[in-house]
């Protein structure tokens, strides 16, 4: 769903965020 942002835990989404996460 979201592609394209750094895995960012502090400003990860509700539920959309994955841990494969470009």
């Amino acid at each position: 769903k979201h592609t394209g942002h750094p895995p960012s835990p502090l400003t990860r989404p509700r539920g959309e965020d994955h841990p494969n996460c470009p």
